[in-house]
C-alpha cells in the first residue's frame, strides 16, 4: 500500500473516533461493543474509508491503523486509544436503558457499562409523587 493512501485511511479513522465525532456519530456509536470497539469489516462499508481502500485486500486496513498513536487495533477491531491517564474501567453505578437499546438487541453489550441497570418503566415506578411521573 503506498505511504500516502495508509496515510490517508489512517486519518479518515482517526477522525472517525474523534471524541468531536463520536459524540455526533450515532451510527458509529451503534457498531461499537461494550469496550468501544468497533469491527474492521463494519468501517469498510463507510463510503469514504471505502473509496479509500478501493480493491486493498482487508488487511490493508488493519495494517493502515496499526501505526496510529490514536487507536487501539486489536484484532479485526478497532477502537479510540484512552487519552493518558484515563481508564477504561470505570463503570457507572446505575444505567437507565430506554426501549430502543433493548429492541435493538443492545442489552448485553451495555452490561459492561454499570453495576445496575433499569428501565425506565422500573424508575417511574420509584417516583413516588404522582404528579412528577
Amino acid at each position: 500500500m503506498a505511504a500516502i493512501g495508509a496515510a490517508a485511511i489512517r486519518a479518515q479513522c482517526e477522525y472517525y473516533f474523534s471524541a468531536a465525532n463520536l459524540s455526533r456519530d450515532a451510527h458509529l456509536r451503534s457498531l461499537a461493543d461494550g469496550e468501544g470497539f468497533v469491527a474492521l469489516d463494519a468501517l469498510r462499508d463507510f463510503p469514504k474509508l471505502a473509496a479509500l481502500l478501493g480493491d486493498q485486500p482487508p488487511t490493508a486496513l488493519a495494517a493502515a491503523l496499526s501505526t496510529s498513536p490514536l487507536l487501539d487495533v486489536v484484532s479485526d477491531r478497532v477502537r479510540a486509544r484512552p487519552p493518558p491517564g484515563a481508564s477504561r474501567s470505570r463503570k457507572a453505578t446505575h444505567l437507565v436503558l430506554d426501549a430502543n437499546a433493548l429492541i435493538r438487541g443492545r442489552a448485553a453489550a451495555l452490561a459492561t457499562y454499570a453495576e445496575q441497570h433499569w428501565t425506565t418503566p422500573e424508575v417511574l415506578e420509584e417516583v413516588r409523587d404522582a404528579e412528577s411521573r
